[in-house]
């Protein structure tokens, strides 16, 4: 007798099979008997290519076995990418196989994903899962505004999250200079036409010129918590309105400023 997956195991006087016929012993006045067979269990042979396996996964299975939920292999400086069976990707264990089951482990160099900000905000590396990256972060960079990610380091060619990443890569952060207002308040008198309207983080020292008021000696531009401005230092921050501050002239003084 054979039954395909499974061990014969004995003679039964019930179908449910819970009284065994004795061999030599003496038979009951029965006219049936029943078989009883019971699943071979089957060695389950994992490739890990030099990887280790989780304890969780079982090493054996059955034709009646239901189908296990795989843990995930591990192997150093390699990312896990899943199980194969016979050549097709699974998740679980194979059912209803009669035989031994040999499951390889997929293994895939991790996709690192590092971040070019130009001087701005240094970002940690990113690993790209199934060729993507769960968010982009936004970078900051004094005096500037970020325009967005690019592949290459002539912004040519920009990067969205929804792009495939295939292997370990560097994406390049643009930034576009954002300037700062400079208003004034010549307080009556007159600003001069070549002090600046605006300024950049990046730009050099800028020298603001006195203003011209009709019977006063200019005392200095200031701003409105009270700090004396002679010029927009180089990497200044923020918009500024400046108000100009007199001293009155003596009568036989020097009435005007440059």
């Amino acid at each position: 007798m054979k039954k395909e997956g499974y061990q014969f195991e004995g003679w039964y006087v019930d179908p449910e099979c819970t009284k065994k016929v004795n061999p030599g012993g003496i038979l009951p006045r029965v006219t049936q008997f029943y078989q009883h067979w019971i699943p071979v269990w089957y060695p389950i042979e994992y490739d890990l290519d030099g990887g280790t396996n989780s304890r969780l996964n079982p090493r054996y299975t059955s034709c009646t076995s239901p189908a296990y939920l795989l843990q995930p292999a591990k192997k150093k400086d390699m990312v896990f990418a899943g199980w194969s069976y016979e050549g097709q990707k699974i998740h679980a264990t194979p059912t209803g196989v009669i035989g031994s089951v040999k499951i390889k482990a997929i293994f895939e160099k991790p996709c690192i994903v590092h971040f070019h900000t130009f001087g701005g905000q240094i970002l940690n590396p990113m690993q790209a899962i199934d060729g993507q990256l769960d968010y982009l972060p936004e970078p900051r960079k004094y005096g500037y505004r970020f325009e967005g990610w690019f592949w290459d380091q002539n912004f040519n060619f920009p990067y969205t999250i929804k792009q495939h990443i295939n292997e370990s890569c560097v994406l390049y952060a643009k930034f576009e200079e954002s300037p700062f207002t400079v208003t004034y308040d010549a307080q009556g008198g007159i600003s001069s036409r070549s002090n600046p309207t605006s300024y950049c983080f990046d730009d050099p020292t800028i020298l603001i010129k006195p203003a011209f008021k009709k019977g006063y000696i200019f005392d200095g531009w200031y701003d409105q918590i009270g700090r004396k401005h002679d010029f927009i230092r180089h990497h200044s921050l923020g918009d500024l309105h400046l108000v100009a501050k007199y001293k009155k002239a003596a009568e036989n003084g020097q009435d005007d400023a440059e």
